[in-house]
């Protein structure tokens, strides 16, 4: 651009795969129901580690979407902390980041041993907590999340080429869903 400002890096995530999640705070395996998520604003803060701190904040999305069951987001690294630095140097040397998605639920249901549900397309056994109801907040990216096959990978900001990130991320997924990551 002709003010001379350089640009923010890009990030593009699989944000969450739809699949069930071991979280610290629930005994039993938990999945969202994408279909039941609310996603108040295609701007939501990206933060490390899910701290809400300004030394941890990452950047913003400029694109949520849902597809194929996995929720895809992108944006732009705008941090300029120390922690933000580090985890677009880590990025840069081939750090694959994992995402995870904070969200607030509103309404669970418990589905028992020997029970059955499809949830974003998939058939989850129980014992399984689904939550039908809720409402995003934050992304965080992280270097281990509870849903393993999640990504995050920041574009290089000198050279910012969507073929290249592309090809990077479906070697790192190993999925078609990545088609539509909203660069």
């Amino acid at each position: 651009s002709s003010d001379g400002k350089a640009k923010n890096p890009k990030f593009s995530m699989t944000a969450y795969t739809g699949k069930p999640m071991r979280l610290r705070s629930w005994y039993n395996p938990v999945v969202i129901d994408l279909a039941g998520l609310a996603i108040p604003s295609q701007s939501r803060p990206i933060l490390l580690n899910h701290t809400n701190d300004p030394a941890y904040v990452l950047g913003q999305t400029d694109s949520i979407k849902i597809v194929k069951g996995n929720l895809i987001a992108s944006g732009e690294i705008m941090g300029v902390s120390d922690k933000a630095k580090e985890v677009t140097e880590l990025s840069a040397k081939g750090f694959k980041w994992q995402a995870s998605i904070g969200a607030s639920a509103q309404k669970v249901e418990f589905v028992p041993e020997g029970k059955q549900v499809n949830v974003n397309g998939e058939m989850c056994d129980g014992p399984v907590n689904v939550i039908l109801a809720s409402r995003l907040g934050e992304i965080s990216f992280v270097a281990l999340g509870a849903d393993d096959d999640t990504s995050a990978n920041i574009a290089a900001s000198n050279f910012f080429d969507k073929e290249h990130i592309m090809a990077k991320e479906a070697k790192a997924d190993g999925q078609e869903n990545v088609q539509e990551t909203g660069l």
